[in-house]
């Protein structure tokens, strides 16, 4: 969960750490960064309690981290439409500052978050769609060294994710190709370690 993007001063981290702090606003967060959504939407979509949603989106825009884009005025009322102005990410630093219990919510929440996306993705038969699609798991044994420069080498794959997305922007524009909806999951975790049968 790093960004090359620090905070830009106390201020400005604080508000985000607000913002990180309850389950319900991370996953706001990550909602409207990939998409537009009325808190109707954002309700329904996370089966999350309507008013609740309404609160958590209220201090979201007044920090800054969502923005509202538009305002429907259909069936009578007005529905306004938000989407995300800054990506939900935290430097390695800012991460390293969170304390460890806000740190294990966000986990969790990501961990739910991508369980949900593969769970469609293999529901709907496009898991295994493509021959091309990637699958590995990888047991290692690590020292520190070496732990943080698999933690280094994954930050440099999402990085390189973000780049392959503009490319691809890029060259549907040019082509006017439908774009390739996909999920990329980068995951380095200590785990107990394995004991066979004695």
């Amino acid at each position: 969960m790093a960004s090359a993007r620090p905070l830009a001063d106390d201020a400005a981290r604080i508000a985000l750490y607000k913002a990180l702090s309850h389950p319900l606003r991370y996953e706001i967060l990550m909602f409207l960064a990939e998409r537009e959504a009325s808190p109707t939407e954002l309700a329904e979509e996370l089966g999350a309690n309507f008013k609740s949603v309404c609160e958590h989106v209220k201090t979201l825009w007044l920090g800054n981290h969502i923005e509202l884009v538009d305002e429907d005025n259909k069936n009578g009322g007005t529905q306004h439409i938000y989407k995300g102005s800054i990506q939900p990410t935290l430097t390695v630093e800012e991460w390293q500052e969170l304390p460890k219990l806000a740190r294990e919510m966000i986990s969790e929440t990501i961990l739910r978050r991508a369980a949900d996306d593969l769970k469609r993705s293999a529901e709907s038969g496009l898991f295994d769609n493509r021959p091309r699609r990637s699958l590995l798991r990888i047991p290692l044994c690590l020292d520190e060294q070496g732990f943080e420069d698999a933690d280094e080498e994954n930050l440099r794959h999402l990085d390189r994710m973000k780049d392959i997305q503009v490319e691809s922007a890029n060259r549907r524009r040019s082509k006017s190709d439908p774009p390739i909806h996909v999920i990329s999951l980068t995951v380095l975790a200590e785990v107990p370690p394995h004991h066979g049968p004695k």
